[in-house]
């Protein structure tokens, strides 16, 4: 049996205990996308991503990635499948925002990758930009959740 990705269970529930936190303060409307895994074994079909929110700049698709060993998301990319990395950047073309947002335990810091940016790289094999490179993320300390949220949907 697979081995559970707790951080990565706990990360995603960090996220939409955050959206809700905005939702009730009316900056967005999050809809959480249940995939398999989150619905227990019973089959269903794939997802674009992790959540669907709905905010004064349109309507954003964030996939979530933890990992309690890989310090940054240019290092375990093969992380997001290929039907994600297609759905971001579908959603981009569609004109609308998608993201990647990753947490690093050993580094307790969290990084937002354009959607297009990642899902591109991920299609043609080629590395992520690093930090401060064009096209590379957005780091910030773990504590700092709510607060990368409300810029990222509401600027």
């Amino acid at each position: 049996m697979a081995r559970k990705n707790k951080v990565g269970d706990d990360f995603q529930n960090d996220v939409g205990s955050a959206l809700q936190t905005l939702m009730e303060q009316k900056y967005c409307m999050p809809v959480r996308l249940h995939d398999t895994k989150a619905a227990r074994g019973k089959f269903l079909p794939e997802q674009p991503g992790d959540f669907i929110v709905a905010s004064g700049n349109g309507g954003h698709l964030i996939e979530v990635k933890a990992s309690e060993v890989h310090t940054t998301f240019r290092s375990c990319l093969s992380m997001l499948e290929f039907h994600q990395a297609a759905s971001l950047r579908i959603w981009a073309l569609m004109g609308q925002p998608s993201w990647v947002l990753f947490y690093s335990q050993p580094e307790f810091r969290l990084e937002l990758y354009r959607g297009v940016v990642a899902g591109e790289c991920r299609a043609t094999n080629t590395k992520l930009p690093k930090e401060g490179e064009k096209g590379g993320p957005l780091v910030v300390k773990r504590d700092m959740l709510t607060d990368l949220l409300f810029n990222v949907l509401t600027k």
